[in-house]
């Protein structure tokens, strides 16, 4: 249990983020990862401002987080912050606040998505979770096929992620190669979420 208190229901979700991200392993830099330096999810223009350092975190001071400081950014920054401590479905939440750690409002965006859809959101597709958007959850009287609408916006996004001018630069260069069929076949797949 971290030094303040969190809903035994969050931490889980927190800590199996937390395993997701590589904890506790040392800070690193990925030429992948366009967050720069980061530890377990943390990267260290965040963990600076979260420090009011007014600079970016050393990797040293990355490697001092302790389990129980990484817990509270978490929290504060990908449940608190985007209001997902307000989705009472605990698998919804779930998903919707580890795919917060690779894009800020897309998952909220994909929400509010499944929601109009459905004729139980009329508001702006902002990526917010505001009024409207917990109204039209609290009404919401299928969260298996919000889950099922908000996993596939994910796998989606993913796909369009990864096809980034790198990898289109490589399709001109190689027309038979077989990452073009990548997007249709995610999509095909995606048809038989249960």
């Amino acid at each position: 249990m971290p030094g303040f208190y969190l809903d035994p229901n969050i931490e889980a979700v927190l800590r199996a983020c937390l395993r997701r991200e590589g904890w506790p392993e040392p800070a690193r830099l990925h030429p992948a990862d366009r967050g720069g330096l980061t530890r377990g999810g943390i990267t260290s223009e965040n963990w600076g401002h979260y420090r009011g350092l007014k600079r970016r975190a050393t990797a040293a001071e990355l490697d001092a987080i302790t389990d129980d400081e990484a817990l509270q950014f978490y929290f504060l920054r990908y449940v608190q912050q985007p209001g997902l401590d307000q989705v009472t479905d605990q698998r919804l939440r779930a998903l919707l606040v580890d795919w917060c750690f690779t894009s800020w409002d897309d998952p909220i965006r994909a929400l509010q998505g499944s929601l109009r859809v459905r004729g139980l959101y009329a508001g702006a597709i902002d990526g917010r979770l505001g009024p409207k958007t917990r109204a039209g959850l609290f009404a919401d009287r299928d969260p298996r096929q919000t889950y099922r609408d908000v996993l596939a916006a994910r796998v989606r996004f993913y796909v369009r992620l990864a096809l980034d001018d790198e990898a289109r630069a490589f399709l001109e260069a190689h027309p038979t190669a077989q990452l073009h069929n990548l997007a249709g076949w995610v999509n095909r797949c995606l048809e038989f979420l249960p």
